[in-house]
């Protein structure tokens, strides 16, 4: 073993791989263990590590250490059967009985027991000959880059460890046009943690100019989302997360992206690893003159929740549930702002659920007119620092008289706090907002006719 290797392993044991793979739900029963003494770094795990774990684990990314050099992994072998077993290991939040997925990246039942029997065996690490080629990424990739948008110029994170901040940029088309792929250039990997980008139309410029005024230097704050309704019908891009290569949109489907729009790029920065350092990270766009189908981002949520701040979590609960259910082809005709013609079936890509540090669990559900219903995503563990959305891979087809329905958990127990100065602060009534200790309870969907 290297020095560097020892180094390595010394300073990660116990805690090794938990951070950067941190999965809500334990991995599904094992497979029979292959025989732990045939097994070997190079022949039977590399594959399986630089497919689910080396997105996250490599030099300058957003995990604290590279999981690129043998001897590493070798010498961490225990911690990484100890990650399988907890289900720490690899993100992948969604609970599997609700839905199979497009780009799933959790592991299968074969190579956790591959992985689990190689470190029964102690770790060898073999001969690297007998690696296999190289398989092609369980990722989404973006296919094509038609147009980078850069951040207006660089940003130094100003609260630690957690800066959730709002950046915009021009759009410079004079015609329509539509984003089919969507992905992000990080340029301080190491402490970009999401991304999301969002299309503000010219009726919503008077609002956003307002939000950027009222804060020095480049952008705003922005902790929950782009402008809390204040900014006109705003348009979701796409969403980005460490280990993500950008992906296209289901194919012959885009977002319209009308001119004289800005762009508003929120940039989550995470700077637990040490000291926060200047970022200029830029969108990679795919970008075409039209589409078969128009999709649009919608989100679900209900807006009494909202308007009336209805939604109140009582200080020191540990169970406060909130539900609401609404016939989807008349919401998304509504919120889309006549995208979407009333009355007409609608095709359901994929979704994504979020809430904030008191979430626990939430789901999205398709009720049925004929009385059946269909699970289109459920998250069993919040984990606020893991969200994404997540592609279907059957669409569910939306017709009239069915009804989305949404369900979130929250604990707002004083176990359950988030920290501020190294003490968790003490438990006190949320309810919905924008701000690191409000909450929300709200889906979004990729739909199409």
């Amino acid at each position: 073993m290297t020095h560097r290797a020892r180094e390595i392993a010394a300073a990660t044991a116990g805690a090794a791989l938990a951070f950067a793979c941190s999965s809500t739900e334990a991995p599904a029963p094992a497979a029979p263990a292959p025989a732990a003494a045939s097994l070997t770094y190079f022949r039977d795990v590399k594959s399986i590590v630089d497919a689910k774990c080396v997105p996250c684990h490599t030099e300058g990314g957003i995990a604290p250490f590279a999981l690129t050099d043998p001897e590493v992994v070798a010498s961490m072998h225990a911690s990484l059967a100890d990650s399988i077993a907890s289900g720490s290991m690899p993100p992948w939040p969604p609970e599997r009985a609700c839905a199979p997925y497009k780009h799933d990246r959790s592991l299968t039942e074969a190579e956790v027991a591959t992985l689990t029997a190689w470190s029964a065996a102690g770790g060898p690490v073999g001969d690297a000959s007998s690696a296999p080629a190289p398989a092609a990424s369980p990722l989404a990739t973006l296919t094509r880059v038609d147009r980078t948008l850069v951040l207006p110029e660089p940003y130094t994170p100003k609260t630690s460890p957690d800066d959730y901040h709002c950046f915009i940029l021009d759009w410079p088309d004079a015609a329509a046009r539509f984003i089919t792929g969507f992905g992000v250039q990080p340029d301080q990997a190491a402490i970009v943690h999401h991304v999301i980008a969002y299309a503000v139309p010219p009726e919503g410029l008077p609002a956003l100019e307002k939000l950027d005024a009222e804060e020095p230097g480049p952008g705003y704050t922005c902790f929950g989302g782009p402008g809390n309704g204040a900014l006109g019908a705003t348009r979701m891009l796409g969403a980005w997360a460490p280990g993500s290569l950008g992906k296209d949109m289901p194919p012959g489907t885009g977002i319209r992206v009308e001119p004289g729009s800005k762009i508003v790029v929120q940039v989550h920065y995470n700077t637990h690893g040490g000291p926060p350092v200047a970022d200029q990270s830029s969108l990679a766009l795919r970008v075409d003159d039209a589409v078969e189908r128009e999709a649009r981002t919608l989100f679900f949520t209900d807006f009494r929740w909202v308007r009336d701040r209805t939604m109140r979590i009582p200080a020191g609960e540990k169970d406060v549930a909130f539900s609401f259910a609404y016939d989807a082809v008349e919401f998304v005709s509504r919120t889309s702002r006549g995208t979407f013609p009333p009355g007409q079936a609608l095709t359901l890509h994929g979704a994504g659920l979020h809430m904030h540090t008191r979430g626990a669990r939430a789901s999205l559900r398709v009720e049925r007119a004929a009385g059946d219903s269909a699970c289109v995503l459920s998250i069993p563990r919040w984990d606020f620092h893991w969200q994404g959305s997540y592609d279907l891979a059957a669409p569910l087809r939306l017709e009239p008289g069915d009804r989305l329905s949404i369900e979130c958990h929250f604990d707002n127990s004083a176990e359950n706090q988030p920290t501020e100065d190294g003490r968790k602060v003490p438990p006190r009534d949320l309810n919905w907002g924008e701000g690191t200790h409000d909450e929300m309870c709200l889906g979004w969907v990729y739909v199409t006719q």
